[in-house]
């Protein structure tokens, strides 16, 4: 028997800063929406910020793929994205002040919480991490062919897999058919929840169902709950034998979530100016509301003080224990039971 001889993927690896590649960017050397790219799988606000940590604090990152193509009349190379895309626009996006470091970026010995919640312009410019950000080493592999055909199987090796189905994608398949999830996707499609969600969770992973979840299950249990998966498996083993037993409770549950959703309308919060955009600050609103609602509180009488609390909270000016308390439940473990309530209580003490 003789041996076929194949042909060798022709591959090189090499690595290129920050600084080249937003130069290269600038330039308009890349094509980011190659005909093998996904259209509209875009990245969570959180997930991009938790890349931008990981960059400053210069933590590995996976390479990047690209597929250069040189033009040999005028010598210019061209390089579209095979692998990567996300991870270059989220890069993109900070720097032009579109995403922010998240509220926690302190939380471990390589960072610093004075550049909490900061966009790239708000940090300044001496600063030893905007220097070392700039520098950081991308790792790319440059695949060199002029075969589409090749570029599309690497794409495919390289997706194939995709991601394991996360822990609300589990549960929208085991309650697929259930009064449950039917009154979670319509929650999840009220405009107001729609608009806050969009650009913060991963929707197309179900994120945003599942972050509604966490607020229906606090209506339900009265109480605040926190947002670890054994906590949230539970309660939909739970609600879903309670919403076939109770036959009224979808329509009881769904007007009170439309109740508290339109008080925080009427809040009129900037949240673009304030940087509250993430589900941290958006779960410790939705507990203000509550109270605000039991004890007969109209958005009227708190929307002033809410702004100024916000507006002090993003100041840096921490004076009032309540701001500092509210800063410091954002610094670490936010989505648990107990810095969730530290949020809702320093809101209801200084707007109340």
């Amino acid at each position: 028997m003789s041996k076929q001889n194949g042909v060798v993927l022709n591959r090189r690896t090499n690595n290129i800063t920050i600084s080249e590649f937003y130069e290269n960017h600038l330039l308009d050397k890349y094509n980011y929406e190659p005909d093998y790219q996904r259209k509209g799988n875009v990245w969570s606000i959180e997930k991009q910020s938790f890349l931008i940590d990981s960059l400053m604090k210069n933590y590995p990152i996976p390479p990047i793929f690209l597929h250069t193509k040189t033009d040999v009349s005028t010598g210019k190379t061209k390089y579209f994205v095979i692998d990567g895309k996300q991870r270059l626009s989220a890069i993109v996006k900070f720097i032009n002040n579109e995403i922010y470091l998240p509220e926690n970026f302190g939380d471990d010995k390589f960072g610093d919480e004075k550049l909490n919640g900061l966009k790239f312009n708000e940090i300044g410019s001496d600063s030893e991490y905007k220097n070392n950000f700039w520098k950081y080493s991308i790792p790319i592999e440059y695949v060199d062919t002029e075969d589409k055909g090749i570029v599309n199987r690497i794409f495919d090796r390289l997706n194939r897999n995709g991601e394991p189905l996360n822990d609300q994608e589990l549960r929208n398949a085991k309650y697929n058919n259930s009064k449950l999830i039917e009154t979670v996707r319509d929650l999840a499609g009220i405009d107001f929840w729609k608009i806050r969600l969009g650009d913060v969770v991963e929707t197309s992973r179900m994120e945003d169902d599942e972050f509604i979840s966490e607020l229906m299950f606090t209506l339900l249990e009265d109480s605040t709950i926190d947002a670890k998966p054994i906590t949230l498996d539970l309660l939909y083993e739970k609600w879903d034998k309670g919403f076939n037993k109770t036959p009224n409770l979808k329509d009881d549950v769904s007007n009170r979530f439309k109740e508290i959703t339109q008080f925080l309308t009427e809040l009129e919060i900037n949240y673009e100016e304030y940087k509250i955009k993430g589900v941290s600050h958006l779960y410790g609103l939705w507990g203000f509301a509550i109270y605000c609602i039991k004890h007969s509180i109209s958005p009227i009488v708190v929307k002033d003080k809410l702004d100024e609390f916000f507006k002090l909270l993003r100041s840096g000016h921490l004076e009032i224990k309540e701001a500092q308390l509210y800063k410091n439940s954002m610094s670490y473990s936010t989505k648990s039971k107990g810095q969730r309530e530290k949020r809702i209580n320093s809101l209801i003490k200084f707007c109340i």
